[in-house]
């Protein structure tokens, strides 16, 4: 590139000397051209006249040839000056991000032991009932009368008073850890010194009395006792059976310790009926005492003892008989009895 704009330069400038050496060029046009002409030879025999030469024609001829000669200059194009770019704005600077806290890494799980996979089991096809086959569950044997008697008698007991026989109880419940309680009639243990009462139990062991709570007995006629036993385990207490456990017509056994000066300690077994489920007979309309009336014997010595139903459970406590009469006798009836036992907290 330097070397083209020198001779670009240097061109120019014979331009402008042209015009100085326009007479010079002549001159130097004249002087060659009569350096060219060639030599006319003369015929020696005819001289002529020598030509005069046209000087101004000649000089003419001689610049043409030399402007010939000098090559002509092409101007180059006017270069258009570019606008100049306005400088972009300076972007404001970016706010430098928040650095994030760094994570933690986590420490990898232990990879558990892979499960050794257990042999899968055949199935087993089910078997097809047929339709007609019904499941009836087996149903639980029904306990025996025998068996019922043998059971309730075990908690039945007899009240002696000063080594007398006076009546019939039996055991309700027991409490560690050697408490026995027992229920029987309040006629029975009234009026006596706690002491002198004695309860002789189905295996003929006696146990002292040390403690009493009796209602009325011309009203309620209910009481408790408790006496102490060394082996509670062996013992068992007898139930109370609901209100819809006593219907009319349903088979009741009475159980007890009846004229034991005669007939012995061995204890008595009566059955009957349920006849009727009404107020006490002995009391009058002012007194709300249930009783279950029985045909079956309670005598002299029953009074305390249990009446029970098919099931072994107590529907009563053999309490009175009408005297003169036969087959009909009264006992207090149970739901009577397990609400009295809880107005008085007795548990």
């Amino acid at each position: 590139m330097m070397h083209r704009r020198y001779s670009y330069i240097r061109r120019r400038r014979q331009l402008f000397r042209l015009p100085l050496l326009l007479p010079l060029l002549t001159a130097v046009a004249i002087i060659a051209a009569a350096c060219q002409q060639p030599e006319v030879a003369i015929p020696t025999p005819t001289p002529r006249p020598t030509a005069t030469p046209d000087l101004p024609a000649t000089v003419a001829a001689g610049i043409a040839q030399a402007i010939g000669r000098i090559p002509t200059v092409t101007p180059r194009p006017t270069v258009t000056p570019q606008p100049t770019v306005s400088p972009q704005p300076t972007a404001s600077p970016q706010p430098e991000p928040t650095p994030r806290p760094t994570v933690t890494p986590q420490p990898q799980p232990t990879a558990l032991p892979t499960a050794t996979p257990q042999p899968t089991a055949t199935a087993r096809p089910t078997p097809t009932l047929s339709p007609t086959a019904t499941i009836v569950p087996t149903p639980t044997p029904a306990l025996t009368v025998s068996q019922v008697i043998d059971r309730a008698t075990a908690s039945v007991v007899r009240i002696e008073y000063r080594e007398r026989s006076i009546g019939s109880g039996f055991i309700y419940k027991t409490a560690a850890p050697d408490r026995v309680r027992i229920i029987t009639n309040a006629h029975v243990v009234d009026g006596g010194v706690i002491s002198d009462f004695m309860v002789v139990m189905p295996n003929g062991s006696k146990h002292r009395v040390i403690s009493t709570r009796a209602g009325n007995a011309r009203i309620d006629d209910l009481a408790v006792i408790d006496i102490e036993h060394s082996n509670i385990a062996d013992l068992s207490g007898l139930g109370f059976a609901a209100a819809d456990q006593i219907g009319l017509g349903n088979t009741a056994y009475v159980l007890g310790y009846p004229i034991a000066n005669l007939l012995g300690d061995e204890i008595s077994i009566t059955s009957g009926v349920v006849s009727a489920i009404q107020e006490c007979p002995w009391l009058n309309d002012s007194h709300n005492v249930q009783c279950v009336r029985t045909d079956a014997a309670i005598n002299a010595g029953n009074s305390g003892g249990p009446l029970i139903n098919r099931n072994g459970e107590v529907i009563g406590v053999n309490t009175a008989v009408y005297t003169n009469t036969e087959g009909i006798g009264y006992a207090i009836a149970a739901p009577y009895i397990t609400q009295w036992l809880a107005d008085r907290h007795i548990d």
